[in-house]
């Protein structure tokens, strides 16, 4: 099937046109089909819904409790901070990670291990 040298100029524009617009089509189709084949299953299984997850219930200690745990709190963040001097200190959601950790210190009384993956120095 030839071309006709006497066609309107804006019928083989358009021609053209349609046929990259079919081409980059493919292409993007092609593309998506592989990488749906190389995607891998999540291994983590939903959740049961009708397990109701145990909640983290802070203990509400008595006044002259929470001095302590305040105090014992401020000792473990110096040393956190003690720790990280002049090196750059992790952040954690937005704050340092001695003070993410000092935070879950002061609501449970206890300098944790570990925060968000990461180990709570100063402990």
């Amino acid at each position: 099937m030839g071309l006709c040298i006497f066609a309107a100029p804006e019928i083989v524009v358009g021609t053209v046109l349609v046929l990259g617009v079919v081409v980059v089509a493919l292409a993007i189709e092609a593309e998506l089909d592989a990488y749906a084949s190389k995607r891998k299953p999540t291994s983590k299984s939903p959740p049961d819904p009708k397990q109701n997850p145990q909640p983290l219930v802070p203990t509400d200690p008595h006044p002259a409790d929470y001095a302590e745990w305040r105090e014992r709190c401020t000792d473990h963040y110096i040393k956190c901070t003690g720790y990280f001097a002049g090196m750059k200190e992790p952040r954690v959601y937005g704050e340092s990670l001695c003070q993410s950790c000092s935070r879950v210190c002061r609501r449970t009384g206890r300098w944790p291990t570990e925060f968000s993956g990461h180990p709570c120095p100063g402990g």
